[in-house]
């Protein structure tokens, strides 16, 4: 983007002589629309040529719109965005103990000392003065500190300051005395103040099982707790304060349609103002404690309530819907499934209770000790570190789960070791030469042929028909595939002909897919393999592999396989695994 032309006119920020954007340089057009929100610019202007359909389909895919045609260029516009947040976590303690939880980011610190209410509000007000007016109370769970929260608001209404607040609550401890401060602190002015709940469940049992309650820390027997939260909720929206519950979704626990449905009934006869739905975080702490099968993507949800959800809006951050064209349903991924690149307009400034800055909680070795004199310049160090961050992942990001781009064709590198050896050594020696996991993959796949042709033939052919359900989706998905081995480079060549060829793959529901298999029986076509794969992708420097653990149903028998998208070239891992190169098709070398 060396020759990119930017002018400025009439509050818009016009970027032109642009050859192409994506992921990997996403990162200067988020860069200039934070300077533009700086200089009081409110929309962003990127003028491209109409052949250049690849940027014409990412500029959509991240929030811009069509706005008009001059000859043969588009201008594509996008209202820039950048609120200066402050989020603070007024303590690491909690009531609960929900087993998905990344404590605003787990590894950040161990116990806390919290500092005095006095030099957090020095902070708060510094971030004030410098435009910072969306301020957030998180935790742990911030309303154990709740006279210090009722001291916040009455010090912020003696000094004449009146951020936007919110409270990431469970919802447990609402008391009276916090709500009339609250509402005296918004007079009529109800938007200054919002309550997130984060309640994840309307099913008892599911809903203790989740939260795993602290009980001597809860004014109730656990059997009532969730009735209190409800009863908390309604007190609040009796007083017409603005009421949000979060939802996580965790697969096969609150994701069924009748979940769903009672949680987005509840909101709507209620007068909840929003519901937000948001996909689990997955770290590399979570994973190891067996957290990501319950990972769920968005879309899934989506597909199965795309005629109850009426699309309202998009913005950088989320998609918008209306339940019953009344309650607002919000589907958001964890920011960081949207991309470093995104950052520097996508999140909050963040703060534990003993004043240190995080710019980023996947990178949590990176960490600023602030005091209000210096809080502004240790933010805008922050900010070059998530700058680097961008050029470094663009639209990708250290998280461990993402979306996997929809591609035509990839190559792959087969290895398979010598010896048998246990998951967990292989996990320590790939941590033992400094390997890091990168992302996490389950899925199962079902394999089909013609009954007429036995297996070694099919196979021989390198076409392939299949379903698969990634562990984070629900049903599966069809797919056709050509596999070529190329010799010479000892890789094989993989073409996803259903995008090749424009054809849209099929979708089945998980309770369907045995029927719609028996139906392809009809057609004299039959399942010969079922394969459930467990696999983990690792890198260090410029080497990176995945380690796959593949069972097959048939058998039962369980086969480690090592993949990578380009030659593997660690000697010392190579020698260590004993790693020898596949050379015939991965289904053969399963089926033996």
């Amino acid at each position: 983007m060396e020759n990119m032309k930017i002018d400025y006119k009439n509050n818009i920020v016009i970027l032109s002589d642009i050859t192409q954007i994506n992921d990997t340089n996403y990162s200067e057009i988020t860069r200039i629309e934070r300077e533009s929100v700086e200089k009081n610019i409110e929309f962003i202007n990127i003028k491209v040529s109409i052949g250049d359909k690849k940027t014409i389909f990412f500029l959509m895919e991240n929030a811009f719109t069509f706005k008009s045609r001059e000859e043969n260029f588009y201008i594509f516009e996008k209202k820039c965005q950048n609120i200066k947040s402050l989020r603070v976590s007024l303590t690491g303690e909690c009531n609960y103990k929900c087993f998905f939880c990344h404590g605003e980011g787990s590894k950040m610190s161990g116990k806390r000392e919290e500092n005095s209410k006095e030099e957090m509000y020095s902070l708060i007000k510094e971030a004030i003065k410098n435009n910072y007016t969306d301020i957030t109370f998180t935790g742990g769970e911030p309303l154990l500190r709740s006279n210090d929260i009722i001291w916040y608001l009455n010090k912020l209404s003696t000094d004449k300051l009146k951020p936007y607040i919110t409270i990431v609550t469970n919802g447990s401890l609402i008391e009276d005395k916090l709500l009339d401060t609250i509402e005296n602190y918004v007079g009529d002015n109800k938007e200054l103040f919002k309550f997130n709940f984060s309640m994840h469940s309307l099913k008892s049992d599911i809903y203790l099982g989740i939260v795993r309650p602290v009980i001597k820390a809860i004014p109730t027997d656990k059997e009532s707790l969730l009735e209190l939260v409800k009863k908390n909720i309604k007190k609040i929206k009796a007083r017409n304060l603005i009421v949000k519950l979060n939802f996580v979704l965790l697969k096969d626990v609150n994701t069924s349609k009748k979940d769903i449905k009672e949680i987005l009934d509840f909101a709507y006869e209620n007068k909840v103002n929003y519901i937000k739905f948001l996909e689990l975080l997955v770290t590399e702490d979570l994973i190891k404690q067996g957290i990501y099968k319950f990972y769920i993507t968005l879309g899934s949800l989506l597909d199965e309530w795309k005629d109850e959800l009426v699309f309202y809006k998009r913005t950088t951050r989320r998609d918008e819907y209306l339940y019953k064209d009344k309650t607002k349903v919000e589907l958001q991924q964890c920011i960081c499934m949207e991309g470093c690149a995104k950052c520097l307009i996508n999140t909050s400034v963040f703060l534990t209770s003993e004043s240190k800055y995080f710019p980023c909680f996947l990178k949590p070795e990176k960490v600023l000790e602030v005091n209000s004199a210096e809080l502004i310049s240790k933010i805008e160090e922050g900010t070059e570190y998530v700058k680097e961050l961008g050029k470094e992942y663009g639209n990708g990001s250290p998280i461990l789960v993402r979306n996997k781009e929809q591609i035509e064709e990839k190559e792959e590198y087969y290895y398979i070791p010598k010896k048998i050896f246990k998951k967990s050594e292989i996990e320590k020696i790939l941590k033992d030469f400094s390997y890091e996991i990168v992302n996490k993959r389950n899925f199962e796949e079902k394999y089909i042929k013609p009954s007429s042709i036995n297996n070694e033939d099919y196979l021989k052919k390198g076409k392939i028909y299949k379903f698969f359900e990634n562990s984070e989706e629900k049903g599966f998905i069809e797919s056709l595939q050509e596999i070529e081995y190329i010799e010479d480079n000892k890789k094989f060549l993989i073409k996803f002909l259903n995008k090749k060829i424009g054809y849209e793959n099929k979708k089945i529901p998980k309770e369907k897919i045995q029927d719609y298999l028996d139906y392809l029986k009809d057609f004299n076509l039959e399942v010969f393999l079922e394969l459930e794969w467990d696999t983990t992708l690792y890198k260090k420097g410029s080497h990176s592999i995945s380690l796959g653990f593949v069972k097959s149903k048939l058998n039962n028998k369980e086969k480690i396989i090592f993949m990578s998208n380009q030659k593997f070239e660690d000697e010392k891992i190579i020698q260590k695994l004993e790693l020898s190169v596949l050379e015939e098709a991965v289904l053969s070398y399963i089926l033996k």
